[in-house]
């Protein structure tokens, strides 16, 4: 099957899934909505500002570099919407609230949702490289040992470099691919793994580290030795 076909089924997968869960939310009480709503918003926010940054904009930079100041203006332009929508919201629920005697309107804590979201991001971006690499290196090894050691050393060199302090990292390298004989194809995978530290960011109920993962899979050449 096409591409384009593989592309439209994950597109309607995550459609309805989002319809789902959208419809799952409305029927929580209307109390839990409203405390949750802004906190929920503003964790978007982040992770759509993050994939944008660090994803979509570097890629539509390099291929459509003779555009570059109609891509910062529809950049710019999202950033002035998202914000508007977000103080919409918050506007909203504060005046949906009913307020008696000595109670007060505590404001969600927007930012740090945002801090958060965006952090975890550029997390998942950084350990996604950290795996390739780390692929990339066991495929170009000799043996299945020097695999291991070489995915290890270049998934640790990637995530220092990027400043990634991982609470906990793990590294797992599948290397059968070295077991089949000489022209057959054979790939090398490799995963890595990070629990994030959230701890510097004050909110309440939100865990102290966040397990973020990356996969990747590298081809073995078909006609070099392998052991």
């Amino acid at each position: 099957m096409s591409t384009f076909f593989w592309i439209m089924l994950a597109s309607l997968g995550g459609s309805v899934l989002s319809a789902a869960a959208a419809g799952t939310y409305l029927l929580l009480p209307e109390r839990v909505r409203d405390h949750t709503l802004t906190y929920l918003v503003s964790f978007a926010i982040g992770m759509l500002l993050g994939a944008g940054f660090l994803h979509l904009l570097p890629e539509a930079l390099e291929q459509r570099s003779d555009n570059i100041q109609g891509l910062m203006a529809t950049a710019l332009l999202a950033i002035v919407v998202f914000f508007l929508l977000e103080k919409g919201l918050v506007w909203r629920h504060h005046h949906h609230q009913e307020h008696g005697s000595g109670e007060a309107c505590h404001e969600a804590p927007a930012g740090a949702l945002i801090l958060v979201g965006g952090r975890i991001a550029l997390a998942q971006q950084t350990v996604q490289a950290a795996a390739h690499d780390a692929a990339r290196s066991a495929s170009i090894s000799r043996t299945a040992g020097e695999a291991h050691g070489a995915a290890r050393s270049a998934a640790n060199s990637s995530l220092n470099n990027q400043g990634l302090t991982c609470a906990e990292r793990t590294v797992n390298v599948d290397t059968s691919g070295f077991a089949r004989p000489l022209g057959v194809p054979a790939t090398v995978t490799a995963d890595v793994s990070c629990r994030v530290n959230l701890g510097d960011v004050a909110l309440p109920g939100l865990p102290g580290t966040i397990p973020v993962s990356g996969h990747a899979t590298s081809p073995l050449d078909q006609f070099r030795e392998r052991r």
